[in-house]
C-alpha cells in the first residue's frame, strides 16, 4: 500500500526488491484463480507497472538483476502472508 500514496518516494536501494515483487506477481497471476489474483494482487501490481515505467527499461532491468536472496526471502514472506499482522 506504500506505492498508493502520493508522497510516495521510493529509495533506490528498494528497486531490486520491488522489481522482484512485480515479477513474482505476474508469476503469481499464473497461478491462481484469475478473480482471486485480481482481488488480492492486481492493485499492487499496477502500482509496480507504474513505477517500472517511471523508472525505465533500464533502470528495472539492472534492478531484477542486483536481486539477493534476502530480497526474494521477503517477498516469499508477503507472498505467503508471513508478514501480516
Amino acid at each position: 500500500m506504500c506505492l498508493a500514496c502520493p508522497n510516495a518516494r521510493i529509495h533506490p536501494a528498494h528497486h531490486s526488491r520491488l522489481a522482484h515483487l512485480h515479477h513474482a506477481l505476474d508469476n503469481l497471476r499464473t497461478a491462481l484463480d484469475p478473480g482471486q489474483w485480481h482481488r488480492q494482487w492486481e492493485d499492487g501490481h499496477a502500482r509496480l507497472e507504474h513505477l517500472k515505467g517511471q523508472l525505465g527499461t533500464a533502470v528495472w532491468t539492472r534492478a531484477l538483476a542486483d536481486v539477493t536472496d534476502t530480497d526474494r526471502e521477503l517477498i516469499a514472506l508477503l507472498l505467503n502472508g508471513d508478514l501480516n499482522p
